[in-house]
């Protein structure tokens, strides 16, 4: 695994997402990159190229 950067998280909202990623079976980071992954999915517009093989 390679870290490229890190972001501060509040300790309540850490004890929160540890509990969750145990509650998964998953590392706290798999967590946090799987969440992160769809929020960005939701959020990005589709591209112009993907537009255009919709239509």
């Amino acid at each position: 695994m390679t870290v490229s950067g890190a972001v501060a998280i509040e300790a309540e909202l850490l004890a929160a997402l540890d509990e969750q990623a145990e509650r998964r079976g998953v590392t706290v980071e798999t967590l946090v990159n799987l969440w992160l992954q769809q929020k960005l999915s939701e959020e990005t517009p589709p591209s112009a190229e993907e537009t255009e093989i919709a239509a």
